[in-house]
């Protein structure tokens, strides 16, 4: 929109003449990033135009005034003679009001879009259970118990990739230099291109701490850089006194509480045996290679011992198991 429709949309919304499209038209503008300029010359070419000597009509303040001030207010009940003696400071707080009305309208359009944004996928707390979670651009996060994250349907068409978190979650997120990783999690933001990271930020909790197991974040605290942080280094903040500390730690400690979860994610069988050779330190082969190819998904929580695994995963791809006398594994059957 140009200056000229905006600055008559924002005359007729002062002057209180606008229709309702008009007005829909004026706020779905300012709800536009791409206005901050125009806005920001409007607000400073109103102010620069307001009157000092009370010649802005008295009609037109006091229909200002009975919008952004309710009936009761005080100044309604201002004696005649006192009443002119103010018109001029009232024109200014009049204009002032009315222009931080105004802010405040534009901050909720974009709210409301942002937080739409959010929430067109939401995780469902679970008390007990973890959870896996697999975000639009291929990056995956293991929701602790009781968390819950906020993101997109669809990362495309933006400049970042944002989600918020309440809880603990632990990230592995997909490297995209031209789009960095973004969570939020109160006021403090932990920024990554690809790394893998926990972050524990419950909401009764005095401190959120965020942990790097690969690659590099930095976190900051509403735009003041708490530090940058590399593998076995973590930041823990303070909410209450906004102070953080860095130190170095060992950060399979900070990941301990999914050291028992499995998560196979449409991964093939093949996929999934060289997963739990690396875990439970044994061979796993199969008698036919198209055994290997099947594809599945499943997830396990209770510690489940090597068997346990095979027996299931391998009854869902039509296979079997069996265990020679040093302890290795072979998968038969016909394939897919």
């Amino acid at each position: 929109m140009d200056q000229a429709r905006l600055l008559y949309l924002f005359q007729r919304y002062v002057d209180d003449t606008c229709s309702d499209a008009e007005k829909n038209e004026l706020m779905q503008t300012l709800a536009q990033p791409a206005s901050d300029e125009a806005l920001q010359a409007l607000m400073d070419k109103l102010w620069e135009e307001l009157p000092e000597n009370g010649k802005l009509s008295q009609e037109k303040t006091e229909r200002i005034l009975e919008r952004i001030l309710p009936a009761s207010h005080p100044r309604f009940a201002q004696p005649l003679q006192k009443q002119r003696s103010l018109f001029s400071t009232w024109i200014k707080v009049a204009a002032a009001v009315t222009l931080a009305l105004l802010a405040g309208a534009i901050w909720y359009g974009r709210s409301l879009k942002n937080e739409a944004s959010y929430i067109a996928q939401a995780s469902q707390p679970s008390a007990s259970d973890h959870q896996f979670l697999k975000l639009p651009d291929g990056s995956s996060v293991v929701l602790n118990a009781g968390s819950h994250l906020e993101y997109p349907a669809s990362f495309d068409g933006m400049g970042r990739r944002e989600v918020l978190l309440r809880g603990e979650g632990y990230f592995d997120i997909q490297h995209d230099a031209s789009k960095p990783f973004i969570v939020r999690t109160g006021n403090l933001t932990t920024t990554v291109l690809g790394t893998a990271f926990n972050i524990k930020a419950y909401d009764n909790e005095k401190n959120i701490t965020v942990t790097v197991t690969r690659g590099k974040v930095q976190v900051s605290d509403e735009g003041r850089t708490l530090g940058v942080i590399t593998p076995n280094q973590e930041i823990t903040f303070d909410k209450s006194d906004r102070q953080s500390q860095q130190r170095s730690v060992d950060s399979n400690e900070a990941i301990a509480w999914k050291s028992h979860d499995i998560f196979f994610d449409d991964i093939t069988l093949e996929e999934a045996a060289a997963q739990l050779e690396a875990r439970f330190h044994t061979s796993i082969h199969f008698e036919n290679e198209k055994t290997g190819r099947c594809r599945f998904t499943a997830t396990f929580l209770n510690g489940e011992d090597l068997d346990q695994i095979l027996q299931i995963i391998c009854e869902f791809n039509g296979a079997r198991y069996v265990r020679d006398a040093a302890g290795n594994m072979l998968i038969k059957g016909d394939g897919c």
